[in-house]
């Protein structure tokens, strides 16, 4: 009986120690489920805020990509103006630019049929001055002439008196 008793309290040793294990082991599974609950419930509250914070970015994105288009195209516009503007004023100043063109040819012709003019009046002057010296020096040279003739006329007529003179005298 002792022996059984004693077999009887070995088996309850033994199937205390393994209570004891498979306790110890239901607490490290329950220790282990109750992690990987938390870290399930973790893993979902992630999903949930990433999920959120796509659809949040995926929101803005929208907004962005809407606020990019308005911009692009209010710049696309702003720049449309800008250059038809640029187009304008480049317009304006070439049509200044031919403006001033036309004047200056009109100024060149003018100064051109000025300059015609005034060599046509040059050399009518300078022809007037070759026939105004050409008279000039036959009136010095009829001048001369006529001096002579009057020298001659004066001593003739000189010569004439003194012999009236003499004529008279001797009368």
């Amino acid at each position: 009986l002792e022996a059984l008793n004693e077999e009887r309290e070995a088996m309850r040793e033994a199937a205390e120690a393994a209570r004891e294990v498979e306790e110890r082991r239901a607490r490290q599974l329950e220790e282990r489920f109750e992690d990987l609950a938390t870290n399930h419930q973790m893993m979902i509250r992630f999903k949930d805020e990433y999920k959120q914070r796509s659809a949040d970015l995926r929101r803005e994105c929208c907004r962005l990509q809407q606020e990019l288009d308005s911009g692009i195209s209010h710049e696309r516009d702003d720049l449309l103006k800008r250059l038809q503007e640029e187009v304008k004023a480049r317009g304006r100043v070439l049509q200044e630019r031919d403006e001033l063109l036309e004047q200056l040819k009109e100024a060149t012709k003018a100064r051109e049929t000025a300059l015609q003019e005034r060599e046509e009046s040059t050399k009518k002057l300078e022809e007037e001055l070759r026939r105004l010296s050409i008279e000039a020096e036959e009136q010095r040279t009829r001048s001369g002439e006529l001096e002579e003739r009057r020298r001659r006329e004066t001593e003739e007529l000189r010569g004439q008196l003194e012999r009236q003179r003499g004529q008279t005298e001797m009368m």
